[in-house]
């Protein structure tokens, strides 16, 4: 008797067993269904690209931060320009005080180490000062309002606005507008059996994922404010620009603009990304294979390609930029954190342009350093043609100072200081430069 009672236990025990298997092999048949569904992976290639978006800018958030936040903000920048017979310059230093409502101008010119216009230009008190070295004897004003030029929305702002996006997005695609197809493509230097998911960008799906995104700006109170003095309007301002944007947005009749076609294999494997242009059929492609590539067509015919890998702490690429003439013209370089250079090499590498740019905080600055050479190449003899230098820094915490007690309002001036500065001008070398530039043909548009 124990026996049959034993027996039954355990058929018990096997039938629930069996009863349990089938129940997580469904489980997890149906967890693998949705998880790899069209719009998961479609969505998935979403996040993959808004990640690689967002790291390549994540750099500057600080700057962007302070840029909102800070209420004493200044630029200032130097571009010098150098070839075989000319040397020639321009700088200059705009401070802005946002309380007190005043920001200062400085501006230098120099042509072969020969000044050509430095001027100092002063918004304070509700007008705009100006002083132009060797034309005017002193400071003159006239009535202006004051505009703050130095405004930005915060890193926050920003990523809130992709988190929207993203959110619209993931709302609005359906697994039903997903195409999906069984194609071949080369990679890792084979033809590989993969799944290509199409889905159709239409006009009908602008508007409404426009419509959607505004909404919910409108309903986020504290981003649409900060939008709005960005924007140096009011709030109702800013919803009715909103309004009219997305009227411009209607439609006679719904039409597809782009395909965004998405390449996978396995378990969500994405390897590449494309998006092309209806009516054009113009594509760009973004694919990880041996390297990271990124590549721009028309009808098949690549006039830009970009492979990327990474090197320890730097990125190292090559590439080529091609013609519809088929001239080829293949340039290098690496980035780094905080530096780039690039090297364009033409008819076969006789002519070369190379740009090296880098970037550091310093003492709470935000300096920007960039050179672009242009160059010929006989065998290993280079001859610099152009040299151009572009200096640019951010910088905090100072005060606009400058004496404005002798300034005349334009409203009074006199005819004596009208002669004096129209005398000026005759003599001045920037009068001189423009004499030249008129007086031949080739200079004439």
């Amino acid at each position: 008797m124990n026996s049959e009672i034993s027996k039954k236990q355990n058929k018990k025990v096997i039938i629930f067993a069996i009863i349990l298997s089938v129940l997580s092999i469904g489980l997890l048949i149906f967890g693998f269904m949705l998880v790899s569904s069209d719009k998961v992976v479609m969505l998935q290639s979403i996040s993959n690209l808004s990640n690689k978006f967002n790291y390549m800018f994540e750099e500057d958030h600080s700057l962007l931060d302070k840029l909102s936040t800070a209420k004493d903000i200044g630029i200032k920048s130097k571009l010098n320009l150098t070839t075989n017979d000319m040397n020639a310059s321009l700088s200059f230093d705009y401070l802005e005080n946002k309380e007190d409502q005043k920001s200062s101008l400085t501006l230098d010119t120099l042509l072969n180490e020969q000044a050509l216009l430095n001027a100092n230009l002063v918004a304070s008190d509700n007008n705009a000062y100006f002083f132009l070295d060797n034309i005017t004897p002193h400071y003159y004003h006239t009535p202006f309002e004051y505009v703050s030029f130095m405004s930005g929305l915060s890193s926050k702002d920003y990523d809130k606005i992709f988190a929207l996006l993203k959110e619209t997005v993931t709302d609005y695609i359906d697994n039903s507008d997903i195409q999906k197809e069984k194609v071949k493509v080369l990679y890792h230097g084979k033809q590989k059996k993969v799944n290509k998911l199409t889905y159709t960008i239409t006009t009908k799906t602008v508007k409404e994922i426009a419509t959607k995104l505004i909404d919910n700006i409108k309903e986020d109170t504290t981003l649409l404010n900060n939008i709005s003095s960005y924007l140096k309007q009011s709030k109702e301002e800013t919803i009715q620009n909103f309004d009219e944007f997305l009227k411009s947005l209607d439609y006679d009749q719904e039409s597809s603009l782009f395909e965004y076609h998405v390449y996978y294999y396995g378990f969500n494997q994405i390897f590449a990304y494309e998006l092309q242009e209806v009516e054009s059929k113009i594509t760009l492609e973004y694919k990880i294979d041996e390297k990271e590539m990124i590549q721009i067509s028309c009808g098949g015919f690549v006039f830009f390609s970009l492979e990327v890998s990474k090197n320890k702490n730097q990125y190292d690429f090559n590439g080529y930029i091609q013609s519809f003439g088929l001239d080829k013209y293949p340039f290098t370089g690496y980035v780094t954190s905080d530096t780039m250079k690039l090297l364009v090499s033409f008819d076969e590498n006789d002519f070369q342009i190379m740009i090296h740019s880098s970037k550091q905080e310093r003492d709470n600055n935000y300096l920007y350093q960039n050179n672009i050479t242009v160059s010929s190449m006989q065998g290993d003899q280079e001859t610099q043609l152009i040299s151009l230098d572009i200096d640019v820094e951010y910088y905090f915490n100072q005060k606009v100072n400058m004496s404005l007690d002798n300034s005349t309002p334009i409203s009074e001036i006199t005819d004596e200081e009208l002669a004096v500065i129209q005398n000026n001008i005759q003599n001045h070398p920037i009068y001189e430069l423009f004499q030249i530039l008129l007086e031949n043909p080739e200079f004439s548009l």
